[in-house]
């Protein structure tokens, strides 16, 4: 309801009947402009958390506000290197859930549902840094970075070959916990083989 609700307000009627965006919504597409400027007189980025300090000088009215979009923020103070890092890093978040889906699959159904499911919450990741910049911020996106190492973790995990010799004892987990967590008592149960770089 309150996703419906914030979506409709996005456009209002004025006392003419003529429909317009919020004020929320159109300062948005100025402050854009002005970090286009910005970064037109500064190719290499004004710098890190300096945006705030400097869009003012290029959205008059809006000084110490945030980009509401991480990639424009990206490029107007990390210019076009910070830019390409941060979609490198994006591309490597959809590789990591490629694979996870990859490693999973064959697993069974509920491990099928976690590589799709972390699938949904790197692209949800994604599109919510369109519109606003919670990339950075760790009360938000804290979460979804140990959710990227376990996955990550658990991919290595389901696609490592199991070695034939000195099979390790698995873990004794209670039966009730087993019921209750089954991929955790799975893990648990798997031996892990080690690498040289372990």
């Amino acid at each position: 309801t309150s996703v419906t609700t914030r979506v409709t307000e996005t456009q209002q009627k004025t006392d003419r009947g003529t429909e317009q965006l919020d004020v929320s919504t159109a300062s948005r597409g100025e402050i854009w402009s002005g970090a286009m400027r910005m970064w037109q007189d500064h190719p290499w980025g004004v710098g890190l958390r300096r945006f705030p300090r400097n869009i003012g000088h290029y959205s008059p009215g809006y000084a110490g506000y945030d980009a509401h979009n991480y990639y424009v923020l990206t490029l107007a103070e990390l210019g076009p290197l910070g830019a390409a890092a941060l979609l490198w890093l994006m591309w490597r978040l959809w590789r990591l859930a490629g694979r996870v889906r990859r490693a999973l699959a064959p697993v069974d159904a509920e491990s099928r549902a976690l590589g799709i499911g972390f699938t949904v919450a790197v692209i949800a990741m994604a599109l919510s840094n369109l519109y606003g910049s919670p990339f950075v911020e760790g009360s938000v996106m804290a979460n979804f970075w140990v959710l990227c190492g376990l996955m990550e973790y658990y991919a290595l995990r389901c696609a490592a070959p199991t070695p034939a010799a000195q099979p390790s004892a698995p873990v004794n987990v209670p039966p009730r916990a087993r019921d209750r967590f089954p991929l955790a008592a799975r893990m648990s149960s798997r031996p892990r083989q080690l690498s040289g770089k372990d």
